[in-house]
């Protein structure tokens, strides 16, 4: 087995200590963090440069409202710049500095986005939305029973991007049943329930302990 490099052991002593007392999981051996939230997740990468020795920090959400095996950064990215490992000395207050930003932006999303509210009015707030910024919009307010404005979201999803690509076409097609599906609020949310316990289980993540009231008023932001 390769010797982990240096600078990758500081990053990882750091991370273990900011991190894990929050309840977030290094991703086997890598720089990678996860912090599951259930129907979303918060990853934490301390991104290495190619030929560099150092890191920069990468903090986002992702919401899992649409199975597939990988995480993308569906809101945030990166939040910090690279930082340089010359020796252990001088890497070692940088990489703890990385790790501190890392627990202070994952607890500022936890808040942020602690209900499906909460992510609706983040991801309305995007600018220069994409396609997908489109789809995850429309997803969030047809959890909360917001059909107009989910079908609006839809539609603005398909006209955002309308080339012959595979996924192009694949997502069309959810997004079409979708528009339709939204019309129905129980049945939308128990879609999109199913959808996230196949998105979990292609992450290879816990099965949710109750996944058929995921939808809870508190975890929708309908509570009284």
């Amino acid at each position: 087995m390769a010797t982990e490099p240096e600078h990758s052991r500081i990053i990882a002593a750091a991370a273990r200590e900011m991190l894990a007392p929050l309840g977030c999981n290094r991703k086997g051996r890598s720089r990678v963090w996860h912090d599951d939230r259930g129907w979303w997740m918060i990853g934490v990468e301390f991104q290495p440069f190619s030929g560099q020795r150092g890191s920069c920090l990468n903090v986002g959400a992702h919401w899992l409202w649409h199975a597939k095996d990988w995480f993308s950064y569906d809101y945030g990215d990166r939040v910090a710049g690279f930082q340089e490992f010359v020796d252990a000395i001088q890497f070692k207050p940088l990489a703890e500095d990385l790790a501190r930003r890392a627990a202070r932006e994952v607890l500022a999303l936890r808040e942020q986005l602690r209900t499906v509210r909460g992510a609706a009015e983040a991801i309305r707030g995007k600018p220069n939305k994409q396609i997908w910024d489109h789809y995850r919009a429309g997803i969030a307010d047809g959890l909360l029973g917001d059909v107009e404005s989910a079908r609006a979201h839809f539609g603005a999803a398909r006209a955002a991007d309308d080339r012959a690509l595979p996924w192009v076409v694949a997502l069309h097609a959810k997004i079409d049943g979708l528009t339709e599906l939204c019309r129905t609020t129980p049945d939308f949310r128990s879609s999109i329930a199913d959808e996230v316990v196949r998105s979990r289980a292609l992450k290879k993540l816990p099965p949710l302990a109750d996944a058929a009231s995921l939808w809870s008023p508190e975890v929708l932001g309908l509570a009284s």
